[in-house]
């Protein structure tokens, strides 16, 4: 794998005779002007596909392999894409079989390491390199659209990932810990929060942008003082409950309140960097959920227990334990919460995990 700045390409020419033709096209196209698609430089023998695709999750985006190719990734529209990467010879879980007809092979082994391309980079990955592009956060096809409807309504569209950088820097004092970057200028500055979740890193940056663009913007005059307390001690202000909360230890009983697939699969990501043995779901979901996009981020090894809350709205236990099953989601059914959630701390061993979640109802009548 090479990782570099464009303006460096000249230095990779000797590693395969087809790079400085690539590089040239590359350097000398109008991307702006260029359709999505596949364009031939030299038949099959060199080709450019120009993708629009939504970035991923890190836990959506599998590991790739080719056998014929050599990838050169360039982003020419967007902030950042990051890619997961290991060494091919060390993965170990293929998803089917290679592909010849397409040159290609997916794989379900974590990424060994992570590395961020920004515009004016590139990435060439080699036959031995196992790679997973395309991870980061937002679209930027749906950009323009939010540009013209907040012109339309005389309003600014911030972006949070421009104005600030956030990264996990651990614990502190019992509460997650990030480092901050104020980009315009070039400020950094330590933030802590007393709410648990890795998605907190997402949310820490957009509150960060928030305060800075009224501070600077409006009238208001919020401290940066104001704003470290605040944060500090968020969930003790405002009494916010149920955003990655533990209930317990020995085993260790969690909750979490997402409920859309964008909040399962933040919740999905962290039952899998979450230390445990075996692991047991308390579910319970409303009628109008998209179940056919949330399921199947689940994890199937987990033992469920599918129940439903004390609400009009809820989806019957019995509904949702069949429509798990199609996705390979297997359990048993308790419908009311408070025994579901007591049964699943029955069957948890000390050294397992407990997890309640799928609804805010269902949080509620666990809390």
């Amino acid at each position: 794998m090479i990782f570099d700045s464009l303006k460096n390409s000249a230095l990779y020419y000797p590693v395969s005779p087809r790079l400085e033709k690539a590089f040239g096209f590359i350097a000398s196209t109008d991307w702006e002007t260029m359709e999505p698609g596949i364009h031939e430089l030299d038949g099959k023998d060199i080709y450019v596909n120009v993708m629009e695709p939504a970035l991923k999750k890190p836990a959506d985006a599998k590991l790739e392999i080719h056998d014929a190719y050599i990838d050169i990734q360039v982003l020419i529209r967007g902030e950042q894409e990051t890619f997961g990467w290991s060494e091919r010879a060390d993965l170990r879980k293929p998803l089917g079989e290679f592909d010849a007809g397409k040159d290609i092979q997916f794989f379900d082994d974590e990424p060994q390491t992570f590395y961020t391309l920004r515009p004016g980079q590139f990435t060439i990955l080699f036959p031995e390199d196992g790679h997973a592009p395309m991870i980061g956060e937002g679209d930027v096809r749906y950009n323009e659209v939010f540009e013209q409807v907040a012109a339309a309504n005389k309003s600014k569209v911030i972006y949070a990932e421009k104005v600030f950088s956030c990264q996990e820097c651990g614990c502190r004092e019992g509460r997650q810990h990030f480092c901050m970057h104020r980009v315009r200028d070039d400020r950094n500055f330590e933030v802590d929060l007393d709410l648990t979740g890795n998605y907190q890193r997402h949310n820490i940056l957009t509150a960060a942008a928030t305060v800075d663009f009224l501070h600077e913007e409006t009238p208001l005059t919020i401290s940066r003082r104001a704003f470290l307390e605040g944060t500090r001690d968020a969930a003790a202000i405002t009494s916010l409950a149920g955003r990655w909360q533990k209930l317990g230890e020995n085993p260790l009983v969690v909750c979490d309140t997402g409920h859309n697939p964008h909040g399962i699969a933040y919740v999905a990501e962290q039952l899998k960097a979450t230390p445990h043995k075996e692991l047991y779901c308390v579910i319970g979901f409303v009628r109008d959920k998209d179940l056919a996009h949330i399921l199947p981020l689940l994890p199937r090894d987990a033992h469920y227990i599918f129940t439903q809350a004390q609400t009009e709205r809820a989806l019957p236990a019995a509904e949702l334990t069949a429509k798990a099953a199609i996705y390979g989601l297997r359990g048993e059914t308790i419908p009311e919460v408070p025994a579901a959630v007591a049964h699943a701390r029955e069957l948890a061993a000390a050294d397992d995990m407990v997890f309640i979640g799928g609804s805010t109802y269902v949080v509620a009548e666990a809390l």
